[in-house]
């Protein structure tokens, strides 16, 4: 992961919010949203959705590369293309 997310914390400084806020806010713990901030972990995009919601800006601004696992918008595990389903 690279440094921290600047914007994250300019975005929750501005509202006047600390991280056990925004935390409890979007439903996660205030040690793992501090790893987010840090760039220490990198948040699920359901988990992006949820922070975005609290401190506002969006996803795309906050998190401007693609997951590895997210590239093409088609979710996979392990690094593995899902399964085509037989018609």
């Amino acid at each position: 992961m690279s440094g921290k997310n600047v914007l994250l914390i300019e975005l929750r400084e501005a509202k006047n919010k600390k991280q056990i806020d925004v935390a409890l806010e979007a439903n996660l713990s205030q040690g793992f949203y501090s790893k987010v901030e840090n760039g220490k972990k990198r948040p699920s995009l359901q988990t992006q959705r949820s922070i975005t919601k609290v401190v506002g800006g969006n996803c795309r601004n906050l998190w401007p590369d693609p997951r590895p696992d997210d590239i093409d918008g088609v979710p996979r595990r392990g690094g593995k293309r899902p399964p085509r389903m037989k018609n």
